[in-house]
């Protein structure tokens, strides 16, 4: 738990507070809660259920959820088949810059990513560096940035291709629309 060791005031850009993993036994279930910082599990393999605001979202195998500073969550591991998740808590000033970039909103606090393998590669890299050091804490801020800039990459690469598409179908609108004006001429 590097709560402690790593409690650094909300003005730095992003901050590491703790991180970890958990093979779910059936069932498994974790609140009624609320924290203080930002915390987002990457679901590895399996399924489970997160409530918030009286919604229940189903989650599975490539999902990742976030939960929000002040607000009282709770999730649970299916009974049949249990999640397998890594976790990281952080806050700072830009922490909800980045989960805004990055597709989550207090209404859809669940994604899909689809290179899910990147960033559980990356978690995995940061529960190696875990022991208290002066390098390892260099190490794991690196690895909670390439994993925010991981997940705006890729939910920026969505974006673009979908604003392309989008893109793409205007101009043939407006193509058209030019012709039909030109050919009244």
């Amino acid at each position: 738990n590097l709560q402690e060791t790593q409690r650094l005031p909300s003005i730095a850009e992003i901050n590491l507070n703790y991180f970890g993993a958990e093979q779910c036994d059936p069932g498994f279930s974790f609140g009624p809660f609320s924290r203080t910082s930002y915390v987002l599990h990457f679901v590895r393999s399996g399924c489970g259920k997160l409530y918030v605001r009286e919604k229940a979202f189903e989650i599975r195998a490539g999902q990742a959820f976030l939960l929000y500073p002040g607000e009282e969550t709770v999730y649970q591991a299916d009974q049949k088949d249990p999640w397998c998740y890594m976790w990281i808590g952080f806050h700072g000033l830009r922490a909800q810059e980045m989960m805004d970039k990055a597709g989550f909103t207090r209404e859809e606090p669940v994604i899909t990513f689809e290179k899910m393998e990147l960033l559980t590669g990356l978690m995995e890299q940061l529960l190696q560096a875990k022991e208290l050091t002066y390098v390892n804490g260099l190490l794991r801020m690196g690895y909670l940035y390439q994993l925010m800039g991981t997940l705006i990459q890729y939910h920026s690469c969505a974006e673009e291709e979908h604003q392309e598409s989008e893109d793409v179908n205007s101009m043939y609108v407006r193509t058209a629309i030019n012709l039909l004006i030109n050919s009244k001429d």
